[in-house]
């Protein structure tokens, strides 16, 4: 069975995760295949380096419309940290499964 992946993409951390997905299938021996299917970002003017650079099938800049997105079952977050518990939510409420990774930060 093949997971179709969407991932919200944000600058630097955008391209890690994109270029991660984009090997772990060449990489590990995982039980479901990753499938690259929908980028996310607010900045449009980024969607055919997505798709062309990194692989990704799709490009949205609606957040709510992945997660309405039925061919889409798991999110993976790689947005700024202040960003996450409201997407997280969303997602999660939408039935997909979540990939996030925070940061706990310190504030001197």
């Amino acid at each position: 069975m093949a997971k179709k992946r969407e991932i919200i993409l944000r600058g630097f951390m955008g391209r890690t995760h994109s270029n991660a997905w984009g090997q772990v299938n060449r990489l590990f021996d995982v039980p479901a295949k990753a499938i690259m299917h929908t980028a996310c970002d607010k900045v449009t003017e980024d969607a055919e380096y997505y798709i062309d650079a990194w692989g990704w099938q799709n490009f949205e800049s609606d957040f709510s419309r992945v997660c309405a997105n039925n061919e889409v079952n798991l999110v993976d977050l790689g947005t700024p940290n202040h960003l996450h518990a409201p997407m997280a939510a969303e997602a999660i409420t939408a039935g997909k499964h979540l990939r996030v990774k925070s940061h706990w930060q310190v504030h001197w």
